[in-house]
């Protein structure tokens, strides 16, 4: 939209949706009226620019389990006590993989070894991350 340029992805809604799609000269023009407006969608492309590059540095420098410890680690909270209280996930396997920038097969063979090393237990959607300090040493620097 503001480019020029085409949208460099695409999606695809895994419930039902609806859409709006707005001309790219009226949202030109309401940015002009509007600069406070023009200011949020900055904002918004910065966050989106600095996500977008956080991802490629942890394609380039982690593995599928790393990506995954994070993404569980994540979804654990700070404040979250997951060795209590098992974790039920908000996202499939396959919809894990397009978090992490790989495929479902992969995302199980990653859960496996990560049972396997005893940080998580793993069953169905409940994950309970029995180890949370080691689970983050992976992350950071792998094994």
């Amino acid at each position: 939209m503001f480019d020029g340029g085409p949208y460099p992805s695409s999606v695809i809604a895994v419930e039902e949706s609806h859409l709006l799609m707005l001309p790219t000269s009226d949202v030109r023009r309401f940015c002009l009226a509007h600069p406070e407006v023009a200011l949020a969608a900055l904002e918004v492309l910065s966050y989106r620019l600095r996500k977008a590059t956080g991802m490629v540095e942890d394609f380039a420098l982690k593995d599928v389990g790393q990506r995954l410890a994070e993404y569980l680690l994540e979804e654990a909270g700070e404040d979250s006590d997951s060795v209590k209280t098992p974790l039920l996930l908000r996202h499939t396997n396959q919809e894990i993989a397009d978090l992490i920038g790989t495929v479902r097969e992969v995302v199980s063979r990653a859960f496996t070894k990560l049972q396997k090393q005893g940080w998580i237990d793993k069953a169905g959607r409940r994950v309970r991350i029995n180890d949370p300090e080691a689970l983050g040493d992976y992350l950071e620097g792998g094994f």
